[in-house]
């Protein structure tokens, strides 16, 4: 991913976490997708130093490389019988200070002092300066292995945990507002649905009361005409009757 891709490049820069997240917020990337990217490039650091040999300081391979190796001893120096000649026995002074028989030694006998003198100390030097190079990898890579997860700065964490809650809290309040609005919609067109029912109702009401009335005047109309028919009926009686 991009934001991945950009942090790993930050820090090889050599910027901090906080330098880091403020480019980001200036290059328009979401606090959520910094923090993700910051994650995902602690977890492949973590995975990286795993190897010994890539997570050691430079400086301790190049010392390393520049020790010299341990050499096999020649024949010259580990067959002094060729030039070996018996010597008297030492005297007291002689065991109290033992280096300069040992030089005087060196040149009667004829085999290098600047050889057999020169291998135990120069492998000593080899060994005195790998064990501790060895300690000291391992305390470093350990070290760094428990040092790994802790944060680095803790405001700069809080207040990337705080914008991305403040982005979410955003997102809900805006729900939330959509909803106030689809429910002040909808409550206004359920009132004016109701108004129209009361208007239907009262229409329906002036009709059944304009009908009632038709047919009383109907039933009016009829009890005049059955007067009428029945005065006729009275006055066709008696002329029928003079007759």
């Amino acid at each position: 991913m991009a934001a991945l891709e950009r942090v790993m490049q930050l820090k090889k820069e050599g910027k901090g976490e906080g330098e880091i997240i403020a480019t980001l917020r200036a290059e328009g990337i979401s606090p959520m997708e910094i923090s993700d990217a910051l994650n995902q490039s602690k977890i492949k650091e973590a995975v990286v130093d795993t190897n010994p040999t890539e997570g050691m300081n430079p400086s301790i391979m190049d010392f390393n490389e520049t020790l010299p190796k341990k050499e096999e001893p020649t024949e010259n120096v580990y067959k002094p019988e060729e030039n070996y000649s018996p010597q008297p026995p030492q005297t007291m002074e002689q065991q109290y200070n033992p280096q300069q028989p040992m030089q005087n030694q060196g040149y009667s006998q004829g085999y290098g002092q600047e050889s057999y003198p020169a291998q135990e100390p120069f492998a000593g030097y080899g060994q005195d300066s790998y064990a501790p190079q060895e300690n000291y990898e391992q305390e470093e890579y350990y070290g760094g292995q428990e040092g790994y997860g802790m944060p680095q700065n803790t405001d700069t964490i809080i207040e990337v945990a705080e914008q991305v809650f403040e982005e979410k809290i955003r997102k809900i309040t805006k729900e939330l507002h959509e909803f106030r609005e689809f429910k002040t919609i909808f409550e206004t067109k359920v009132e004016n649905i109701n108004e129209r029912l009361k208007r239907m109702e009262k229409s329906f009401d002036k009709m059944q009361l304009s009908i009632l009335e038709k047919v009383g005047e109907y039933g009016k109309g009829l009890d005049y005409m059955k007067k009428e028919l029945k005065m006729v009926e009275d006055s066709f009686t008696k002329v029928s009757g003079k007759l």
